[in-house]
């Protein structure tokens, strides 16, 4: 009981520091591999930069591998700590255009991040309330030059309550770059399960329902997916920019096969909407921070995976 009421009440928690990862920790993997591709967007960026509209695509690739241990005395599971590491390799392909002279745009983003959750469930004779600390130092870089600015700490705390044996509250706070900026926003969660039917929401990141049938899961995701990144190479960026984010909000059925007890392949489509590039340079102060942003249009993207619970 103990055991399942911790894994509930992540669900949606994980994802929330997934840095654009949907499914990569929601359902508390012990490893996962994803690809992810998008289709072509047109993109306008202003004169004297590029002149005339853009087509971009990307691919992404994720890897995430953890181990779980239980560290309390009586070995119940009482207090649980996990500890893992995710890599995620971003490639941006532009077609044309020619940029001015003495200028470039990024190609090659890289986040690469460790997972380090504590979880405790905090009355063991009744074991409604749980409390669950994760941490998530990492490097968001396009390697090109390093410096101390090209990592961040990301984290999250959250209270949950399991209301009955189906559904689970909880609300907390967390520290995240999936807005394509880094910002600390209130975490609201709620999540249902039965044998059949499953509801997995964390405002204001996601909201996944699902239906489950033998070693079927068919499913709906609205998810925010994005990232901020620390450009070591300023040619990558606009003129006096040092930082790129980006995110979306991804639109689509979800679709999940059970091949053995713990092994599952993995199938996501949809579309993107509510996209924003955003270029900025930290070393300035207020609104002139903000060098460059831009919209590109929505296009259809395509996930596919392997993942390993526990």
């Amino acid at each position: 009981m103990i055991t399942k009421l911790y894994c509930l009440s992540l669900l949606a928690l994980l994802f929330y520091l997934g840095g654009g990862m949907p499914e990569a920790q929601a359902q508390g993997e012990r490893f996962g591999i994803r690809f992810e591709n998008r289709g072509n967007t047109s993109l306008v960026f202003p004169d004297p930069f590029i002149p005339g509209p853009v087509q971009v695509n990307n691919w992404n690739l994720a890897l995430n591998g953890s181990f779980r241990k239980k560290i309390d005395k009586q070995k119940l599971g009482l207090t649980t700590l996990t500890l893992g590491a995710e890599y995620r390799f971003t490639r941006l392909n532009y077609a044309g255009f020619e940029v001015a002279p003495g200028q470039a745009l990024v190609q090659n983003l890289h986040a690469a991040r460790l997972q380090i959750d504590w979880v405790r469930v905090l009355n063991p004779k009744k074991p409604k309330w749980i409390l669950a600390l994760l941490f998530r130092p990492g490097i968001f870089s396009d390697l090109e030059a390093f410096d101390w600015h090209h990592f961040r700490l990301e984290g999250a705390a959250l209270l949950s309550y399991r209301a009955n044996q189906k559904a689970i509250y909880g609300f907390g706070v967390g520290r995240s770059a999936g807005f394509g900026r880094t910002l600390i926003l209130p975490l609201l969660q709620y999540t249902y399960r039965s044998p059949k039917f499953v509801a997995d929401i964390l405002l204001p990141s996601r909201a996944d329902v699902g239906w489950i049938k033998k070693k079927w899961y068919w499913g709906l995701n609205a998810s925010i997916v994005g990232n901020q990144f620390q450009l070591g190479n300023l040619q990558n960026g606009f003129p006096g920019s040092d930082r790129a984010g980006v995110s979306d909000l991804t639109l689509g059925p979800v679709l999940r096969y059970k091949l053995s007890e713990n092994n599952y392949f993995l199938l996501e489509g949809g579309v993107t909407a509510l996209r924003r590039w955003e270029f900025r340079d930290d070393r300035r102060d207020g609104d002139q921070r903000f060098i460059q942003e831009l919209d590109p249009e929505p296009t259809w993207f395509l996930r596919t995976g392997f993942q390993i619970r526990y």
